[in-house]
């Protein structure tokens, strides 16, 4: 009879084990970073089987406005990953957002490049 609640306690344990053990694959994580002119940070989640990304750039500059047109690559391994054009918003920010049904590595570290004003930073997000 205690040797059934054994097992019956261990069967269940790994069970509950297993459950936490899959549904870790998901989660959520951020990476984050700065430069002289420029902070970033990439969020990510797995929720109902779609990986979402989020890069959030933030001129760190007073003037916003004179930045025009700015160009990012963001790297994972070497490779592009993403790149885009875009123009600041008034708040000195931009925000990128996309997903994927399939999920990725979460990412360790990422290199964005940014070019704007014939100048360029690379900014490292750990």
């Amino acid at each position: 009879m205690i040797l059934r609640w054994r097992v019956a306690w261990f069967l269940l344990i790994f069970c509950f084990m297993l459950l936490n053990a899959c549904s870790g694959q998901g989660g959520k994580g951020s990476l984050s970073g700065k430069s002289e002119h420029w902070s970033a940070v990439f969020q990510y989640q797995m929720k109902d089987s779609v990986f979402e990304k989020k890069l959030i750039i933030r001129y760190l500059g007073s003037d916003a406005v004179m930045v025009g047109n700015v160009t990012y690559k963001l790297l994972k391994n070497g490779k592009v990953a993403d790149t885009r054009n875009f123009v600041l918003g008034d708040n000195g920010q931009y925000e990128a957002v996309s997903f994927a049904q399939q999920a990725e590595d979460k990412p360790q570290e990422l290199k964005l490049q940014l070019e704007w004003n014939n100048q360029t930073e690379t900014v490292t997000l750990k």
